[in-house]
């Protein structure tokens, strides 16, 4: 490109070959240009004085050719060649305050300093911009690099909040072939020698007050009772500010009744809420405090009142003197329905216990949809055959560890006679006894079929004083009955939860409908249901669940996490904290490495001048012709 200076010498040339001497005969000289004018044509080098055009033409000529040739200068850059991910942590502790005093979240700052890496991107390497909760597209080679700056900005404006509880960025081994930046607010010295990642940790401690919990419960009286943990996040040991703080119960968007958090000089404190005067009906009761901390996604959590469902339990059985009769007739939590062989329907009930009895339906191998309890059937079943009798059994062993036997003292019971079946596959032993000639014996089993259906079965006539003394055993038997109808009790409702944390998956009951199910989140947005787990709950409010089109359900989800709920960034204030006075030299500090050098051009700026030069050169040239 350097031969094109000899353009220089030609443009001087052209210029100074264009104004020559003539002669004329004229009748008089003060018609004609000063003398001045004349002396210049004389001379030729003096032609040059009176033409700023023509240096303005060198420049302008000189400044292309300079930009041809395309020249560059050494720049330090963090990131000179190769591929770089930055992840920026959008948790919901990110949406807290930076430090005390400031408007600006954490994530804002976040995305402020990925716009400054994005300037220390070379021009032989590539940026992707990730964010935390999906930062398993990188580890999966599932993104796309580029080193267009302006989509990479665009990139980082889209950026948004998760408020829930994100997994702590996890390495494989195959991603230190990448430079990963790492942008969050939480200092984590488990990952810190990792070399696979460069941390850049932004905000500071400040203390925050969180709803941390909150639940619907009976209370002894069993009456409806709502319970609120507030928990107070600071770094400072016994803390003892003098602080109150009013917190609300709302129910549908309209204050119901307060406490007062005196003092907090607990860490954390437990709030109840009677809700025995309120009708029993669908309502969305609230808890809210009312104060301006370090976050304000957790000053709230609502969740779904929903009066009490009491499942239908039909007992099947030709006998209306019986302990079980009288047990279940004074359950509080079940409709009894006592039927005969003659008047069961197995098309109703949700629990249908057959005393005694095998329906024919039931011998046949058609069973109903209902979960079943069978008590000494004493005949094959569809899923369990007899294999012998037992005269004299002895209770041997329980599984407590199952539902159906926690809180159950050890049975020291013996039974005078018992049926042994094969069990299936899916059954579990709650109770096994030893027969008299030392054999194993199942006597208590439960399980849940391929189908979802649950079925028990007692082998011996349990409610039968001449058989066992079990009817008399207090609080054995209740115990085990009542919790053996809570395992039994299938979800009345399309879903199974009233309130949830943020991220977690719902389950829904899909076989309670034949309709087309779909959910409406917080935002509006419908989605439809085409799974029993729904998994779309990254946002915190009330979702409501739709069939075909109609509200038939609610449920809320909340944040309740004391993990994003601590703003206490775990680590002391240092001279490398975000934001610094000077990036470049931050980063360098921080990451104890030098940054390299990457060769800047520069002939985009020589050839706007030279554009500007020729529009002045116009300019200058217009304004002598029209003089």
């Amino acid at each position: 490109m350097l031969t094109l200076l000899v353009l220089i010498p030609l443009l001087i040339l052209l210029s100074w070959l264009r104004i020559r001497r003539s002669q004329h005969n004229v009748t008089a000289l003060f018609l004609w240009p000063e003398p001045s004018q004349v002396t210049n044509a004389r001379f030729s080098f003096q032609r040059f004085k009176s033409s700023p055009t023509l240096l303005i033409q060198l420049c302008v000529l000189a400044l292309l050719i300079a930009s041809l040739a395309r020249p560059a200068f050494r720049k330090p850059r963090l990131f000179s060649k190769g591929q770089v991910a930055i992840i920026v942590d959008n948790s919901a502790s990110m949406a807290g305050l930076v430090e005390v005093g400031r408007t600006q979240t954490r994530f804002d700052l976040a995305k402020t300093v990925a716009h400054r890496l994005v300037d220390e991107l070379g021009t032989e390497s590539q940026m992707a911009i990730l964010q935390l909760s999906n930062a398993s597209l990188f580890f999966d080679r599932n993104i796309t690099f580029t080193s267009m700056k302006q989509q990479l900005r665009q990139n980082i404006g889209q950026l948004t909040i998760q408020p829930t509880e994100i997994s702590p960025l996890a390495l494989r081994p195959d991603s230190s072939l990448n430079q990963v930046v790492f942008i969050t607010d939480y200092h984590d010295p488990d990952h810190d020698s990792n070399p696979s990642v460069r941390r850049i940790y932004i905000g500071q401690s400040i203390g925050n007050l969180a709803i941390t919990k909150i639940e619907l419960t009976l209370d002894l009286q069993r009456q409806p009772t709502v319970g609120v943990e507030v928990t107070w996040f600071d770094d400072v040991p016994n803390f003892s500010r003098q602080l109150t703080v009013e917190l609300q119960l709302l129910i549908d968007d309209v204050w119901f009744t307060s406490r007062f958090i005196d003092g907090l000089g607990s860490q954390v404190q437990n709030f109840f809420f009677d809700l025995s005067s309120i009708p029993p009906q669908s309502q969305t009761l609230t808890a809210k405090l009312k104060i301006e901390d370090g976050l304000a996604l957790d000053n709230s959590a609502s969740l779904i009142f929903q009066p009490q469902i009491r499942p239908e339990l039909v007992l099947v059985n030709n006998r209306w003197s019986s302990p079980l009769n009288a047990f279940l007739a004074t359950h509080p939590e079940i409709n009894l329905t006592l039927v005969t062989t003659d008047t069961y329907n197995p098309n109703f009930g949700d629990i249908i216990v057959f005393d005694q009895i095998v329906p024919k339906s039931i011998e046949i191998g058609k069973l109903t949809k209902q979960n079943l309890l069978f008590i000494n059937p004493n005949k094959d079943l569809p899923f369990a055959k007899v294999l012998r009798k037992n005269d004299l059994t002895v209770i041997a062993d329980q599984q407590q560890n199952h539902p159906v036997m926690s809180r159950v003292p050890i049975l020291d019971l013996m039974i005078r006679n018992s049926t042994h079946y094969q069990l299936p596959d899916w059954a579990t032993i709650l109770v096994s006894a030893v027969s008299s000639n030392q054999a194993a014996v199942p006597v208590i089993w439960v399980g849940e079929q391929p189908n979802g259906q649950r079925v028990g079965l007692i082998s011996f006539d349990a409610f039968n004083l001449r058989q066992s003394r079990f009817p008399l055993m207090i609080p054995e038997m209740p115990l085990m009955v009542s919790q053996l109808i809570e395992w039994l009790t299938p979800p009345l409702r399309l879903i199974e939860e009233d309130s949830i944390q943020t991220g977690n998956n719902i389950r829904m009951n899909q076989y309670l409908t034949s309709e087309k199910v779909s959910v409406r989140q917080p935002n509006g947005v419908i989605i439809d249901i085409k799974k029993t787990i729904f998994n779309q709950t990254d946002q915190i409010g009330i979702y409501t669940v739709l069939s075909d089109g109609q509200p038939i359900d609610k449920f809320t989800a909340n944040l309740l996490s004391i993990n994003e709920s601590n703003l206490s960034t775990g680590r002391e204030i240092s001279a490398y904290e975000i934001p610094p006075k000077n990036t470049k030299a931050t980063l360098a500090q921080l990451w104890s490495a030098k940054p390299a050098y990457d060769w800047q051009e520069v002939w985009s700026y020589l050839a706007v001048l030279a554009t500007i030069g020729l529009l002045v050169e116009w300019v200058i040239y217009r304004h002598r012709v029209r003089m």
